[in-house]
This record gives C-alpha cells, sequence and structure tokens, in this order.
C-alpha cells in the first residue's frame, strides 16, 4: 500500500530570522493600524423546479443572512448573461441591469486528483475534457493542476486554452501514476472469507458461538482497520493537499471555478472494508448463499450478535469529515467554487459481479455514496455542482461556464467583529418554486492569513509583487547534515523603500517577513515568519536592510524560494520569488 507523500520541513518550527543590520531591536513598536472596509461577496444562482436560470430577478427579491441575522445588501449585479441555454433550449429574455459588473470575469481550474482516479476512467475523462476544454471564453483564464502525492501546476493561469488543452491531450499519452488502492481493497474482500475460515479452525476448542465473536472481533476487524488507517492517510493527503491549493488561490481576485476530478473519494475510510465484515459475520450473506461456493462452512456458523454494533461503532471513527469541512471553508473565504466530476461514471455493483467479493446490494450501494458524499459536500457547500452516475462528462464543462454568467453578485459590510472565524450565509428569494445555490459561509482572513495565502500563490503560480524593490538570494551554504543541506536565503530591503517614524533614537518601522520552499515534485515546506522592529539611524536611510534566514532542505532537488515582506506601519506588502538554479547535493 502507498505510504503517505513526505512534507518538507522548514530547520527550525519558527523561522530564525537574523537580522545583520545593526541596531535590530527586540520590542515591536505600538503602531496605529488602518482597517479597509472588506465586503463579502456572494455569488448567487437561481433556477426553476425544471433547471432553467431565473433571470428576471432584483435587489428586493433577495434576503441574506449573516449568521442567521438579516444583513442589509449593499451592492447587487445581476447575471452578465443576455441569454441563456435552457432545459428546454429555449433562450431567456435579458436581464435587467442595476449596475455594471465590470472585472466579473473568472478563472477556471482542472484539478486532477490522480490518487483517486483510476486508468479506465482517468482515459476516458481526459479524452472528454480535451474536447470541451475549448469552450471556456476567450477573455477567462484556464489553469491546469494536478495531485499525485504532491500538487503540480501543469499549466499556470493562461489565456492560451490551447496550452491546456495539449497537456491534457499529453496525459492521455502517459501511464496514470496512480498506485492502484482498488485493486488492494478488493484483494482484502476476497481474503476475509478464508480469514474468517482459518481463525474459527484454529480456535475450534473454543464453542462456536465464541469462536465467530472472537474471529469476527480479532482477525476481520484488525483487516478493516488496516486497511482504513491506509486508506485515511492517503484521503488526509489529498484534503490537505486540496486545501493548500485553494488558499494559493486567495491571491487572485475574482471567483475562481475548480473542476475537482476523481473517481471519487471515501467520506469513511474503508468503509466497505467493515460492512462487509459485518456481513460476514452477522450471518446476512451466508443466508443469500453468496459465500457458499467458497465457503460453505459460514452457512451453518451463529452470527457475531456483539460485532456488527461495536464494528459499526470502530468504523465511524475513520471518517474524514472534518478535513473536508476545512477544505470548503478555505474555498468558500478565498471564493472558490467546486464543481466535481466522479469519472468512474456507471459501474457494476459487486454484487452482481461474477469475480471478487459478492458482497451485498445494501453495502455496494452504501460504498457507492460512501464515494460520492465528499463531490457532493464539496459542490453544495461552495454553491457549486456534482456530477456523479454518468459516463458522458462533455456537459461539465459547458454546464460550468454557462452557470459563471447566470450568477447574481450580492454583496455585504460584515461586522466589525467577523474577522478569522467562520460565518454562515443563507439567501432567500422571494418567489415560490425556485432552487437557490451559494457558497454556505464566509471567512474574512486577517492580514497575517491573507499573506501567508499570497505566499502561496507567488510559491506556486509565480505570482509576485515588489513595492519595496526588495532583492531574494538564495545559496547553498555547503554545510550538509545527514541528507538535508543547508540554504541561506537573504533578503535586501531599501530603507528608503520602507515607512520609517520618527523617534527618541532616530527612525523605526516594523516589518514581517515570511518564507517558504517548494521542491521540484510539488512538496513544500510549512510557511514560517518573523516580526522585526528596525531602528534607523538617519543618516543610513539611504542604505539596505538585510536579512538571512537558514532552511535545512532535502539533497537531490531544485527548489523555489518564495518571500513576503510585509510593511506593518506602512500597509504595504512585497513577494517575490528565487529558485536554486540546480539540485541541492
Amino acid at each position: 500500500m502507498p505510504t503517505r507523500p513526505a512534507t518538507l520541513l522548514p530547520a527550525a518550527p519558527a523561522l530564525a530570522l537574523a537580522a545583520l543590520a545593526a541596531g535590530a531591536g527586540a520590542q515591536p513598536a505600538p503602531l496605529v493600524e488602518t482597517v479597509d472596509v472588506e465586503l463579502v461577496l456572494v455569488d448567487v444562482l437561481v433556477t426553476d423546479r425544471r433547471g432553467r436560470p431565473v433571470l428576471d430577478l432584483r435587489r428586493e427579491d433577495f434576503t441574506l443572512f449573516d449568521d442567521g441575522e438579516l444583513v442589509e445588501i449593499s451592492q447587487f449585479s445581476p447575471p452578465t448573461a443576455t441569454s441563456a441555454r435552457t432545459s428546454e433550449g429555449a433562450p431567456e429574455a435579458r436581464p435587467r441591469r442595476e449596475s455594471a459588473a465590470p472585472g466579473r470575469e473568472d478563472r477556471f481550474v482542472v484539478f486532477l486528483d490522480e490518487l483517486h482516479l483510476g486508468p479506465g476512467s482517468r482515459r476516458r475523462v481526459l479524452i472528454q475534457l480535451a474536447e470541451t476544454l475549448g469552450r471556456v471564453p476567450p477573455k477567462a483564464e484556464l489553469l491546469l493542476a494536478t495531485f499525485d502525492g504532491a500538487v503540480r501546476v501543469e499549466v499556470p493561469f493562461t489565456r492560451q486554452h490551447r496550452r491546456v488543452i495539449r497537456a491534457v491531450e499529453e496525459k492521455i499519452r502517459t501511464p496514470p501514476p496512480r498506485l492502484v488502492e482498488g485493486m488492494a481493497e478488493e484483494r482484502m474482500l476476497a481474503l476475509m472469507p478464508f480469514i474468517l475460515q482459518t481463525s474459527l479452525e484454529n480456535l475450534r476448542f473454543v464453542p462456536l458461538d465464541q469462536r465467530v465473536e472472537l474471529a469476527c472481533s480479532n482477525d476481520l476487524a484488525s483487516m478493516a482497520r488496516q486497511s482504513s488507517e491506509q486508506i485515511r492517510s492517503r484521503v488526509e493527503a489529498a484534503a490537505g493537499a486540496l486545501n493548500g491549493f485553494v488558499d494559493s488561490l486567495g491571491g487572485f481576485d475574482g471567483r475562481k471555478v475548480l473542476l475537482h476530478v476523481s473517481d471519487g473519494i471515501p467520506l469513511i475510510a474503508g468503509q466497505v472494508g467493515w460492512e462487509y465484515a459485518i456481513e460476514l459475520c452477522d450471518g446476512s450473506l451466508a443466508a443469500q448463499g453468496a459465500v457458499k461456493d467458497s465457503v460453505p462452512e459460514l452457512e451453518v456458523l451463529p452470527p457475531a450478535r456483539m460485532f456488527p454494533s461495536a464494528a459499526r461503532l470502530d468504523m465511524m471513527s475513520y471518517s474524514t469529515q472534518s478535513l473536508w469541512d476545512g477544505v470548503t471553508a478555505a474555498a468558500n473565504a478565498n471564493r472558490v467554487t467546486f464543481y466535481t466530476l466522479q469519472a468512474s461514471g456507471l459501474t457494476t455493483l459487486r454484487a452482481a459481479s461474477v469475480e471478487g467479493a459478492r458482497t451485498s446490494m445494501t453495502t455496494d450501494t452504501a460504498d457507492r455514496m460512501n464515494q460520492q458524499d465528499v463531490l457532493f459536500a464539496m459542490a453544495d457547500e461552495t454553491g457549486g455542482r456534482a456530477t456523479l452516475n454518468t459516463n458522458d462528462f462533455r456537459e461539465v464543462v459547458e454546464r460550468m461556464v454557462d452557470d459563471s454568467s447566470l450568477l447574481y453578485e450580492l454583496a455585504f459590510v460584515p461586522r466589525p467583529d467577523a474577522t478569522g472565524r467562520p460565518h454562515r450565509l443563507d439567501v432567500e428569494v422571494a418567489r415560490d418554486g425556485i432552487e437557490v445555490r451559494h457558497r454556505k459561509s464566509y471567512r474574512l482572513r486577517s492580514p497575517d492569513a491573507l499573506a501567508g495565502d499570497r505566499l502561496l500563490t507567488a510559491l506556486l503560480h509565480g505570482r509576485t509583487q515588489n513595492p519595496h524593490a526588495a532583492r531574494l538570494i538564495a545559496t547553498p551554504s555547503g554545510k550538509r547534515v545527514r541528507k538535508r543541506a543547508e540554504v541561506v536565503i537573504t533578503l535586501l530591503i531599501p530603507f528608503e523603500e520602507l515607512t520609517l517614524l520618527p523617534g527618541e533614537k532616530g527612525l523605526h518601522g516594523q516589518v514581517s517577513v515570511l518564507l517558504a520552499a517548494r521542491d521540484e515534485a510539488g512538496n513544500r515546506t510549512g510557511v514560517g515568519e518573523k516580526s522585526l522592529v528596525l531602528e534607523v539611524d538617519p543618516a543610513d536611510v539611504g542604505e539596505q536592510f538585510e536579512y538571512q534566514v537558514s532552511m535545512e532542505l532535502p539533497v537531490g532537488s531544485t527548489y523555489q524560494i518564495a518571500a513576503a515582506v510585509r510593511d506593518l506601519v506602512g500597509g504595504e506588502s512585497s513577494y517575490l520569488t528565487a529558485a536554486l538554479p540546480s539540485p541541492l547535493e
């Protein structure tokens, strides 16, 4: 079974930034901050019972609630579409406009979860995506990213959509990187009846009912538990990577639409193993004759009466709900809408198959829903759509694009204490027989959190800004400890580009420096941050301030380094990157 991908770690839990310029103080100076009021934008899609878009609504038709409290809609923009394709193919009337909506072009992301994408479905979905990505509007930017243990931006945001299409076509011709988790799970299910039979034979001196209980509670539960732990580690890696990628999109303005492609992701890791063990042990499969040909002894065994309830409690401990709650919260905080696509499409149930484990229809249905629950929740919580149980994916891109032009945009001023925690959003429309789709929450990011997200944007997407005319230099020091090498990172900032206030001992200011690194495989460090006070002699204002940080990174890879400089007095921030030209040795 695969192991969780390694994560690069900084040399220390907090980056030890050494101020090489003289006079760096230890205590921060008091600052007077000015806070800009950030509007919360809510994109709303309204359809009737037949799925047709409703485009003639006005501001007064909407009611907006923040954590259950009515809030005033301070800005309103109707859909940008002049007409819309309906479920019957008839065009809708041109929408009325109360205000212009400049800059509402969306950014579209195709995100392939290669660890949860099987070879057969992978090829089919890539072919159909290559055929349909040309429908993305020419003015919209398109990005291709993959996850195979680490996130890779295969093609950064571009209006040259043909680049993305060519990259997808190239993937059709390359072998899938997936470590086939499904095959290992099928082998486990096939082995369970024989493990049960062997355990019963080894316990032949114990009364039969106790034998069944012991064999189920120990051996089968152990198999299910081991499988759940392995699957959960993969799900944790996928959720963590997606969460970080979504945060990296926070540095881009506007709405981001992310098409997530996978065969499905289990909400309860390893659920089917537990359900199959319960079916074997409670006698339900034997009663159906499902194990008759392979293990006839199971037909006459008494059920393990205590096992099902204990197994279900154990199974629920492998729920990954909290991970995906974090992903959708991050998406809503960064105005990312998920469109999820289950590439496995219509599949044959195990209960109907000739080969492999013969689970019941109930367990097969539960397993199918378990694979879909994450995809549905990601789409529903962020105001998108989930495409499930179909082999034709060609309408997904068209629907994603159409929806973007059918959105109402509402805005409101949040409460002063809203920063830092999630808030529930509810939108009601004063019309019967309609469905309203929108993101279910929002979270205003603090300046620190915003800077961290934009640092990831620079690291993953190369999106930089440098109003401080700062320079970032990364140089291997030649020191090496085991399989890690030291890299010295130097940050040079002209004093005259910083806001310095007069004080008793000259000029003073305060800056915050954030750093992170990423290797060529997509693994990255955490974000380290250090806040420093500057005490500057007025005669040195024409000089530059120098900081250094040392990071120990695994050898054998090239690295991209990203730094953020926040002027905590002036309020400006810079984000810049530097690359190590050759692999660390």
